[in-house]
């Protein structure tokens, strides 16, 4: 039995370990789970559900993007949290723009039965009324009918 010389060509070369798909941190992790959790929160209180998802779900997208080592995942998930955005964006830019919706309160006993009329607005007393458009007021005044 004889051993042979190995030359230089001869040693296996080191394999590299395959690249991770995404790489994990906490805070990240953490900020984006707070995100999401507080635009549950939101989506159910809020006048603009759509908008607080779309805000989540940028924020999820970014940070699966920022996570992530493969190039062409980071770009997949940077489209994602673009377009995510923009549809928030479109949500609250069509919600500024609806029409105004008016909310009128009136003192109890301000509308009577009538025969001819249907309705009419009591005689003798004085009664208020008040407008508001998106929660805001835009008038409050009194009425003495006579």
């Amino acid at each position: 039995m004889s051993a042979r010389a190995l030359g230089p060509n001869a040693i296996p070369a080191a394999r590299s370990a395959p690249p991770n798909l995404i790489r994990f941190d906490t805070g990240i992790a953490a900020l984006t789970l707070l995100v999401a959790a507080s635009s549950v929160f939101m989506a159910q209180t809020s006048q603009l559900p759509y908008l607080w998802a779309a805000l989540a779900t940028t924020a999820i997208c970014a940070y699966i993007a920022c996570i992530s080592e493969r190039s062409w995942i980071r770009a997949l998930w940077i489209n994602l949290a673009i377009l995510s955005c923009t549809l928030g964006a479109v949500e609250a830019y069509f919600w500024s723009k609806e029409p105004l919706e008016r909310q009128m309160q009136y003192s109890e006993g301000f509308f009577v039965p009538d025969e001819t009329l249907g309705y009419k607005p009591v005689a003798g007393e004085t009664l208020s009324h008040r407008t508001s458009i998106r929660n805001k007021p835009l008038y409050q005044v009194s009425y003495t009918i006579n």
